[in-house]
Protein backbone atom coordinates (compact mmCIF):
# COMPACT_ATOMS: atom_id res chain seq x y z
CA UNK A 1 0.00 0.00 0.00
CA UNK A 2 2.92 2.77 1.04
CA UNK A 3 4.50 1.72 -2.48
CA UNK A 4 1.24 2.53 -4.65
CA UNK A 5 0.86 5.91 -2.40
CA UNK A 6 4.72 7.02 -3.09
CA UNK A 7 3.96 5.81 -7.06
CA UNK A 8 1.09 8.08 -6.97
CA UNK A 9 3.08 11.26 -5.62
CA UNK A 10 6.27 10.54 -6.80
CA UNK A 11 5.53 9.46 -10.75
CA UNK A 12 8.55 7.72 -11.99
CA UNK A 13 8.14 9.40 -15.19
CA UNK A 14 8.43 13.08 -13.63
CA UNK A 15 11.14 11.86 -10.70
CA UNK A 16 11.29 14.35 -8.10
CA UNK A 17 10.02 17.49 -7.87
CA UNK A 18 12.00 19.89 -5.50
CA UNK A 19 10.52 23.48 -4.05
CA UNK A 20 12.47 25.69 -1.99
CA UNK A 21 11.24 28.63 -0.09
CA UNK A 22 11.43 32.08 -2.09
CA UNK A 23 14.44 34.09 0.06
CA UNK A 24 14.23 38.00 -0.03
CA UNK A 25 17.82 39.47 -1.58
CA UNK A 26 20.28 39.58 1.29
CA UNK A 27 20.73 43.42 2.03
CA UNK A 28 24.72 44.64 2.18
CA UNK A 29 25.82 45.52 5.16
CA UNK A 30 25.81 48.65 6.64
CA UNK A 31 29.88 49.60 7.71
CA UNK A 32 29.80 50.61 11.16
CA UNK A 33 29.89 54.59 12.21
CA UNK A 34 33.19 55.86 12.03
CA UNK A 35 34.86 58.86 13.45
CA UNK A 36 37.29 61.24 10.96
CA UNK A 37 39.86 63.28 12.83
CA UNK A 38 40.61 66.42 10.84
CA UNK A 39 44.01 68.00 10.59
CA UNK A 40 45.79 69.03 13.79
CA UNK A 41 45.52 73.02 14.11
CA UNK A 42 49.14 74.48 14.44
CA UNK A 43 50.17 75.71 17.74
CA UNK A 44 49.89 79.24 16.91
CA UNK A 45 49.64 82.85 19.34
CA UNK A 46 46.87 82.22 21.42
CA UNK A 47 45.15 85.25 23.00
CA UNK A 48 42.72 85.57 26.10
CA UNK A 49 42.40 88.77 28.14
CA UNK A 50 40.37 89.91 31.48
CA UNK A 51 36.60 91.81 31.06
CA UNK A 52 35.77 93.34 34.36
CA UNK A 53 33.42 96.32 35.50
CA UNK A 54 34.50 98.59 38.12
CA UNK A 55 31.67 98.96 41.10
CA UNK A 56 32.59 101.42 42.90
CA UNK A 57 30.74 103.90 44.44
CA UNK A 58 33.16 107.36 43.29
CA UNK A 59 36.06 107.68 41.14
CA UNK A 60 39.36 106.10 42.04
CA UNK A 61 42.33 106.65 41.08
CA UNK A 62 46.34 105.37 40.69
CA UNK A 63 44.29 101.98 39.41
CA UNK A 64 46.63 99.25 37.78
CA UNK A 65 46.42 95.72 36.75
CA UNK A 66 49.47 93.83 36.80
CA UNK A 67 49.86 89.52 35.57
CA UNK A 68 52.76 86.95 35.26
CA UNK A 69 52.40 85.64 31.67
CA UNK A 70 52.77 81.52 32.09
CA UNK A 71 56.15 79.75 31.78
CA UNK A 72 57.59 78.64 28.28
CA UNK A 73 56.06 81.45 26.07
CA UNK A 74 56.90 84.53 24.49
CA UNK A 75 55.10 87.93 24.99
CA UNK A 76 52.99 88.75 20.66
CA UNK A 77 51.44 91.78 22.08
CA UNK A 78 49.28 93.17 24.96
CA UNK A 79 46.06 95.42 24.52
CA UNK A 80 46.36 98.52 26.02
CA UNK A 81 50.09 98.53 26.10
CA UNK A 82 51.40 97.49 29.04
CA UNK A 83 55.15 97.63 30.68
CA UNK A 84 56.75 95.32 30.69
CA UNK A 85 59.26 93.65 33.54
CA UNK A 86 60.77 90.43 32.68
CA UNK A 87 57.34 88.14 32.77
CA UNK A 88 55.96 91.32 34.44
CA UNK A 89 53.04 92.96 32.48
CA UNK A 90 51.96 96.26 34.40
CA UNK A 91 49.23 98.01 33.02
CA UNK A 92 48.94 101.85 34.62
CA UNK A 93 45.03 102.50 34.52
CA UNK A 94 45.28 105.93 36.32
CA UNK A 95 41.36 107.23 37.14
CA UNK A 96 38.57 104.54 36.90
CA UNK A 97 34.92 105.63 37.53
CA UNK A 98 31.88 103.46 38.94
CA UNK A 99 30.53 101.32 36.49
CA UNK A 100 33.46 101.53 33.69
CA UNK A 101 34.40 98.37 32.19
CA UNK A 102 37.96 97.39 32.01
CA UNK A 103 39.13 95.13 29.05
CA UNK A 104 42.47 93.80 28.86
CA UNK A 105 43.83 91.87 25.77
CA UNK A 106 47.20 89.44 26.01
CA UNK A 107 48.38 87.19 22.82
CA UNK A 108 51.41 84.54 23.33
CA UNK A 109 53.48 82.42 21.39
CA UNK A 110 53.67 78.71 23.41
CA UNK A 111 56.93 77.32 22.73
CA UNK A 112 57.31 74.41 22.21
CA UNK A 113 56.27 71.72 24.46
CA UNK A 114 54.36 74.26 26.57
CA UNK A 115 51.82 73.03 28.74
CA UNK A 116 49.55 75.69 30.15
CA UNK A 117 46.86 76.18 32.61
CA UNK A 118 43.87 77.92 32.61
CA UNK A 119 44.71 78.87 36.28
CA UNK A 120 47.63 80.73 35.46
CA UNK A 121 45.92 83.03 32.68
CA UNK A 122 43.16 84.09 35.18
CA UNK A 123 45.55 85.36 37.56
CA UNK A 124 45.88 89.37 37.48
CA UNK A 125 45.87 91.11 40.38
CA UNK A 126 44.36 94.98 40.57
CA UNK A 127 44.14 97.87 42.67
CA UNK A 128 40.43 97.84 44.18
CA UNK A 129 40.38 94.34 42.92
CA UNK A 130 37.18 93.55 46.04
CA UNK A 131 35.57 96.24 43.40
CA UNK A 132 35.74 94.50 40.07
CA UNK A 133 32.96 92.31 38.94
CA UNK A 134 34.38 90.22 36.36
CA UNK A 135 32.35 89.46 33.28
CA UNK A 136 34.25 86.53 31.46
CA UNK A 137 36.68 83.91 31.88
CA UNK A 138 40.41 84.37 30.67
CA UNK A 139 40.37 80.68 29.04
CA UNK A 140 37.04 79.99 26.68
CA UNK A 141 36.76 76.14 25.77
CA UNK A 142 34.16 76.04 23.40
CA UNK A 143 32.63 73.66 20.48
CA UNK A 144 30.26 74.14 17.52
CA UNK A 145 28.83 71.09 16.10
CA UNK A 146 26.50 70.54 13.15
CA UNK A 147 24.67 67.83 10.89
CA UNK A 148 24.87 67.35 7.47
CA UNK A 149 22.64 65.51 5.34
CA UNK A 150 20.07 64.49 2.67
CA UNK A 151 16.64 66.09 3.25
CA UNK A 152 14.57 63.90 1.29
CA UNK A 153 15.73 59.63 1.21
CA UNK A 154 13.28 56.93 0.04
CA UNK A 155 12.41 53.56 1.47
CA UNK A 156 14.99 51.12 0.98
CA UNK A 157 18.18 53.35 0.05
CA UNK A 158 21.33 53.38 1.86
CA UNK A 159 22.01 57.05 2.59
CA UNK A 160 25.15 58.79 5.28
CA UNK A 161 24.64 61.49 8.05
CA UNK A 162 27.83 63.61 8.89
CA UNK A 163 28.04 65.38 12.44
CA UNK A 164 30.88 68.16 12.66
CA UNK A 165 32.19 68.89 16.17
CA UNK A 166 34.86 71.83 16.22
CA UNK A 167 36.92 73.97 18.70
CA UNK A 168 35.30 77.27 18.72
CA UNK A 169 36.76 79.30 21.60
CA UNK A 170 40.20 79.97 22.28
CA UNK A 171 41.27 77.10 24.30
CA UNK A 172 41.38 73.15 23.84
CA UNK A 173 38.11 71.21 24.91
CA UNK A 174 39.69 68.37 26.87
CA UNK A 175 37.27 65.44 26.97
CA UNK A 176 34.67 65.97 24.14
CA UNK A 177 31.88 63.18 23.38
CA UNK A 178 28.89 63.02 21.24
CA UNK A 179 25.81 60.35 21.37
CA UNK A 180 23.92 60.00 18.40
CA UNK A 181 20.09 58.45 18.08
CA UNK A 182 18.89 57.23 15.29
CA UNK A 183 14.92 57.94 14.49
CA UNK A 184 12.67 55.11 13.60
CA UNK A 185 12.59 55.64 10.06
CA UNK A 186 16.20 54.58 9.64
CA UNK A 187 18.09 51.65 11.03
CA UNK A 188 22.11 50.21 11.39
CA UNK A 189 22.66 46.76 12.92
CA UNK A 190 24.87 48.38 15.77
CA UNK A 191 21.86 51.30 16.55
CA UNK A 192 19.62 52.80 16.84
CA UNK A 193 22.25 54.42 20.13
CA UNK A 194 25.99 55.59 19.10
CA UNK A 195 28.83 57.24 21.66
CA UNK A 196 31.73 58.69 20.22
CA UNK A 197 34.62 59.62 22.21
CA UNK A 198 35.81 62.68 20.44
CA UNK A 199 39.05 63.35 22.75
CA UNK A 200 40.73 66.81 22.96
CA UNK A 201 39.62 69.34 20.24
CA UNK A 202 42.11 72.26 19.99
CA UNK A 203 40.42 75.36 18.62
CA UNK A 204 39.94 75.59 14.76
CA UNK A 205 40.28 71.35 14.63
CA UNK A 206 37.11 69.09 14.20
CA UNK A 207 36.20 66.00 14.56
CA UNK A 208 33.49 64.11 11.76
CA UNK A 209 31.13 61.58 12.69
CA UNK A 210 29.57 59.20 9.79
CA UNK A 211 26.74 57.28 10.51
CA UNK A 212 25.63 55.22 7.32
CA UNK A 213 21.91 53.98 7.69
CA UNK A 214 19.53 52.38 5.87
CA UNK A 215 16.02 53.99 5.60
CA UNK A 216 13.03 51.36 6.58
CA UNK A 217 9.83 53.49 7.39
CA UNK A 218 8.28 56.55 5.48
CA UNK A 219 7.85 59.72 7.14
CA UNK A 220 9.50 63.14 8.34
CA UNK A 221 12.38 62.00 10.47
CA UNK A 222 14.98 64.12 12.95
CA UNK A 223 18.20 62.87 13.71
CA UNK A 224 19.39 63.99 17.52
CA UNK A 225 23.35 64.58 18.68
CA UNK A 226 24.00 65.26 21.77
CA UNK A 227 27.67 67.06 22.25
CA UNK A 228 29.64 66.82 25.69
CA UNK A 229 31.76 69.70 25.60
CA UNK A 230 33.56 71.86 28.62
CA UNK A 231 32.37 71.24 32.20
CA UNK A 232 30.35 68.47 30.54
CA UNK A 233 28.14 71.03 29.59
CA UNK A 234 25.76 69.32 26.91
CA UNK A 235 24.05 70.80 23.76
CA UNK A 236 21.39 69.31 21.75
CA UNK A 237 22.00 68.87 18.05
CA UNK A 238 18.85 68.66 15.87
CA UNK A 239 18.36 67.19 11.82
CA UNK A 240 15.20 66.88 9.91
CA UNK A 241 14.66 64.90 7.09
CA UNK A 242 12.17 62.88 5.01
CA UNK A 243 11.91 59.38 4.01
CA UNK A 244 9.51 58.74 1.30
Amino acid sequence: MMDRQASTLFPPDDGLTLWLPDFEPELPTLPAPTVLVGPAAPDGPITYGLVAKVSLARPGFGFRVEHDLPPDVDLVEAKPKAKVVGEHLIWQMGRIDPGQEIRLEVTIQPRPGAELNPAELASFEATYSQNLFFEAPVARPRLAARWAGPPLIAVGDVTEFLLDVAGAGNWPVDDAKAVVWLPPQFEHPDGPRFEFALGAIKPKEYRRVRVPVRAVLSGPAVLRAEVTGPADHVATIELKTVVE
